[in-house]
């Protein structure tokens, strides 16, 4: 077994050790003088190793790595992995051209990236990937560097070969490079040209210049080790170079010139340069160099050697200046700190600093907890006396240098110091003092000095013999409560204004008394710090209510003019420290760093913020002292560190940015769209940007503004629509949603600050909600013809059912008065019929009446009445007329039907009536004397029951009407109670024939037995008589009563 694969295991083990110290390192590696963050795969990108970093015109990065395409706008990484499912690999160059599209090299095809859509060109078979960069020419032309040579491509031929569907890139070869002579390399990796159209070529380990057709071979390495990774060629042409090994080199006048070894040995590899105005930023291992073609300058700018960079490959230096280095470990990003902060062992001691001094010598002291004064130079700190520490345990809280250069400490909680002649006297509240702390030392017009503090203020005396005398002046709050006194000025009259604790307290030398600067703030609040600026204006620090604005008026009382709040643009409500700057503009501290305020030349205010991210101290801090130096410095003290800055140099350099509307993502629909669009600037209301259907009236606006320096210093306002006066602050992101928006034009205004109340430029993105359907023109025109139509049909209609309703109400009338004239006809004809049927004597009369009459009154051709036979149980023919009678009222050829037999034979049997229209069709039809097509056929009831049937026939069909059917249904039922009555009649009459017969039966017995009794001669010619007169009575009496019935 090898040693290698014997010890296999361990060298792997020692490896992932090498690897994780490396990484430890450069976690913890700084620069000095800027900020570091790390970026790479585990913040979103696709890969860490980086390729290639460019930024196009809007300020957004992008970022090639050996996974695809990243864009970054300081929050997020939109990565561009795949086209068509297909990977885009390995980008080899990002480059933008003037007409704003981004092309793109990669190792599987060229891409373009226009009108928000990323997009491949479709190159022929011959056209062989990868290609590696693309520059533009001043002609408008592009040259393309691939892996079968050059590519030039021309202007005009440009949009042809974005539209085709397939382009031949072969035909575009360049000649003069593919027909070299000179050279062994045909790959060209990078390209630079000048604005004469001289091109500078880097094969991987050769370079070339063309110009005018004419190739030029300028290198070659000498090792394959040492490959090209960057050409650039100025307007004079003069041609640089970067290599692996060699570092720089520089052409001119056909001389190729060495500008590493051994002139700037630190510069050892060169990968990459970026263009920053006249100069060049050179990528090297260790440093980054700032290089002058035109002036043949380079020196060294920044040492990176602590970041132990193990592959370099592309750099940045953004809009901004900040430096974005590429590597196989992800990006390096360093940003340039304006804040100094006093960092290193030395430093470490120096713990809790409450207070600043720089004495009229220039020292600068610095006051700590425990009671320590402290010595501070930028790169040192020291005690700065013998007698240290002043205090066993108090902080040194306030510091004061008088002309006679005694200096003043205040403490805490243990009273006051005051080192003279190099001998340090302390003095308590048994000593006359207010209080045992004194939280600030004032000096006012007079060279009085003024002790300030817990419960009260104490005026310092010295006499002639040096000796120090007190006079203290308290106050008394409603509840006696204890109070703090933290800061005191002197007014134009004289007199004294404090703040503390209860708010503002005025002092006329005698008393102290509250005072009321303005009755929008409390009876009580905490003021922290007092000053007066070059103008007289008056500052005012407090908890929770921001900055105080006030001026004196002329009765020199103070006012209230603004409060500044988070509102404005400050940090913070809660404002700790205060201090102003030689052009007079106020700085003020805070637990989230510090802010100026400075007035432009209109009168407006401009707030400018600053944090951690910033460069400033970190936020983990519970007190923060400004103070200015004579050369115009602010130092910083806070307990979680010291520092100073330029304030001239901070606020050089005024950050602005743009608005972009990035995306718009539609909350009703699984949809977003990516815009990348600053919108309008214009403020032309006409100039609609998306029109969207109503159905997206649901969407979220997301946008972005580039501040690489400080992201989370960025706040969005917005308005919809330019009627809104009022702008309002975007909370938690950037983006802004509404819902259900009617359908309309709208406007969103955008705007940012950065760290600030400086607004960028406004950002105005049009767009539109279409109405839904039943709102648009076209629809409410047809609606409107539809509606049109409606009322014309409706009218027409209503005409038209009108005229119905009169033509039904013309024809129901003419249907009544025909009904009318039936009704007068039925009634006339069962009129006729009753009268003539009541006129018969017997049944059987009455049955032939009726027949005759149905002829005679009814169009009949023919009328058969049957009467039932109970006995026999079948219906026979009593009565007819037509065909099957003779004059002598008898029936021809009378046949008799059996119930159920027959039409006439079912209906007697079912008692109803019926209308047969089609003999022919009905199958019970029986042929009495002749074929007939139609017949109707109805029955004759006594109380429900079949008696007989009244059964007509005629030669037409669909003869007999429902005015047939009623007049014969009528005929029946008065034939049926007339056969009833002279049943009835015929009943009455047998009983009175009886009862006669019987009545003349007694009359004779009781004469015989008269006779028996009496002169047989008398007797009988008186009975005689008697019955004879009796007879002829009852005669008269049935004649009479016979008349009366048929009368009734």
């Amino acid at each position: 077994m090898s040693f290698v694969g014997k010890y296999k295991s361990y060298i792997t083990i020692g490896y992932c050790l090498l690897f994780l110290c490396i990484i430890h390192l450069t976690t913890y590696a700084q620069i000095p003088g800027y900020t570091l963050r790390h970026i790479g795969g585990q913040n979103g990108l696709p890969s860490s190793e980086i390729t290639v970093i460019r930024q196009d015109h809007k300020g957004f990065v992008w970022i090639g790595t050996n996974s695809g395409l990243s864009r970054y706008d300081g929050y997020n990484f939109e990565n561009f992995q795949y086209y068509n499912q297909q990977r885009l690999g390995a980008i080899n160059g990002i480059r933008e051209l003037a007409d704003k599209s981004i092309w793109i090299s990669t190792e599987t095809g060229l891409f373009i990236y226009r009108k928000n859509e990323l997009i491949q060109l479709k190159c022929d078979e011959n056209a062989i990937a990868p290609f590696y960069d693309i520059i533009e020419k001043p002609d408008g032309g592009i040259y393309v560097s691939g892996a079968k040579g050059l590519y030039d491509i021309p202007k005009q031929i440009l949009p042809e070969i974005l539209d085709a569907k397939n382009i031949s890139l072969n035909k575009f070869l360049h000649p003069v490079w593919s027909n070299k002579k000179n050279g062994n390399e045909t790959i060209i990796e990078k390209l630079a040209v000048n604005s004469s159209g001289v091109l500078g070529i880097g094969t991987h380990t050769e370079t070339y210049i063309l110009e005018k057709n004419q190739l030029n071979k300028i290198w070659n390495a000498e090792v394959s080790s040492d490959f090209i990774t960057s050409v650039h060629i100025t307007n004079q042409s003069v041609f640089s170079f970067t290599s692996t090994r060699i570092g720089l080199k520089r052409f001119e006048k056909g001389i190729v010139q060495d500008l590493s070894y051994p002139n700037v040995p630190e510069l050892f590899g060169g990968y990459d340069y970026s263009e920053q105005g006249d100069s060049l930023v050179i990528y090297s291992a260790a440093n980054l160099f700032s290089y002058k073609p035109a002036k043949n300058s380079i020196q060294r700018t920044i040492d990176i050697s602590p970041l132990n960079i193990k592959w370099c490959t592309s750099i940045l230096v953004d809009n901004e200046g900040n430096y974005w280095l590429g590597s196989h470990e992800g990006i390096y990003f360093l940003k340039k700190n304006h804040f100094t902060i006093l960092e290193g062992s030395l430093f470490q001691k120096v713990q809790e600093t409450y207070s600043l001094l720089e004495r009229l010598d220039g020292t600068m002291l610095a006051g700590t907890n425990r009671g320590h004064l402290w010595e501070l130079t930028d790169s040192n700190a020291k005690i700065a006396f013998k007698e240290d520490p002043f205090f066993t345990r108090a902080e040194i809280h306030s510091l004061w240098e008088d002309e006679k250069q005694w200096l003043w400490l205040g403490s805490g909680y243990q009273g006051l110091g005051v080192l003279r002649n190099n001998k340090l006297s302390l003095f308590k509240e048994e000593d006359g003092l207010a209080d045992n702390s004194i939280l600030s030392l004032f000096s006012d017009s007079k060279k009085n000095l003024w002790a300030v503090g817990d419960n009260g203020i104490t005026k310092i005396e010295t006499d002639a013999s040096e000796n120090i005398h007190f006079q203290k002046f308290d106050y008394t709050l409603p509840n006696n409560a204890e109070y703090k006194l933290y800061s005191m000025i002197e007014g134009p009259d004289g007199n004294y204004w404090l703040a503390g604790m209860p708010g503002i307290l005025y002092f006329d030398g005698h008393k102290i008394s509250p005072a009321i600067i303005d009755p929008r703030l409390p009876k009580e609040f905490t003021a922290s710090k007092m000053i007066k600026d070059k103008k007289g204006n008056v500052w005012i620090a407090t908890f929770d209510y921001g900055l105080l604005l006030c001026y004196f008026d002329k009765q020199h009382q103070l006012k209230l003019l603004k409060i500044f709040d988070e509102t404005d643009g400050l940090f913070t409500n809660t404002v700790t420290s205060l201090e102003t700057d030689n052009s007079d503009n106020l700085w003020l501290g805070g637990y989230k760093g510090i802010s100026c305020i400075r007035f432009s030349k209109d009168g407006n205010s401009q707030i400018r913020n600053f944090d951690s991210k910033d460069g400033f101290l970190p936020n983990n801090y519970h007190t923060l002292t400004l103070y200015k130096d004579h050369k115009g410095t602010i130092w910083t003290a806070s307990s979680a560190g010291l520092g100073h800055f330029n304030p001239e140099q901070l606020l050089a350099n005024s950050p602005t940015t743009t608005v972009y509307i990035t995306k718009i993502e539609f909350l009703n629909h699984d949809s977003t769209l990516s815009l990348f669009t600053s919108g309008s600037q214009s403020q032309k209301k006409d100039s609609i940007e998306l029109q969207l259907p109503y159905s997206y009236n649901s969407l979220a606006i997301h946008f972005s503004g580039v501040h690489f320096s400080n992201p989370g210093s960025l706040r969005y306002y917005y308005r919809l629509n330019e009627e809104d006066s009022i702008w309002k602050e975007v909370k938690g992101g950037n983006s802004i949603t509404f819902q259900q928006l009617a359908a309309g034009k709208y406007t969103l205004l955008l705007k940012a600050t950065i760290g600030g109340n400086i607004p960028s430029a406004i950002t105005y993105f049009r767009f539109q909600i279409l109405p839904p359907f039943w709102q648009t023109g076209w629809f409410i025109a047809l609606l409107l013809v539809a509606i049109v139509a409606a009322i014309l049909f409706i009218i027409k209609r209503r005409d038209k059912i009108i005229r119905q309703r009169e033509a039904q109400k013309t024809e129901i009338q003419k249907l009544k008065a025909i009904s009318y004239q039936y009704q007068l006809e039925i009634e006339q004809v069962i009129g006729y019929f009753a009268s003539s049927i009541n006129e018969q004597p017997t049944i059987d009369q009455m049955l032939w009446d009726v027949a005759k009459n149905c002829i005679a009154k009814l169009g009949f051709e023919d009328c058969v009445i049957y009467l039932k036979d109970e006995k026999k149980n079948k219906l026979i023919q009593k009565a007819a007329w037509g065909p099957k009678t003779t004059e002598e009222d008898r029936i021809i050829n009378p046949i008799e039907i059996e119930l159920g037999t027959g039409i006439v034979g079912s209906v007697a049997k079912t008692g109803k009536a019926t209308i047969i229209n089609d003999t022919a069709s009905d199958n019970r039809y029986i042929v009495d004397d002749a074929i007939r097509s139609s017949e109707i056929t109805v029955p004759i009831l006594d109380n429900g029951k079949v008696i007989g049937i009244i059964d007509s026939e005629h030669h037409e069909k669909n003869f007999y009407t429902e005015r047939h059917l009623q007049i014969l249904t009528t005929i029946a039922s008065l034939c049926a109670d007339k056969m009833d009555k002279m049943k009835a009649e015929q009943q009455t009459r047998e009983k009175e024939l009886e009862l006669v017969t019987l009545n003349r039966d007694l009359a004779t017995s009781q004469l015989t037995a008269l006779r028996a009794q009496m002169n047989p001669h008398f007797i009988f010619n008186a009975l005689n008589s008697v019955q004879q007169f009796s007879m002829i009575t009852s005669t008269i009496l049935y004649y009479w009563k016979t008349i009366l019935t048929r009368m009734n």
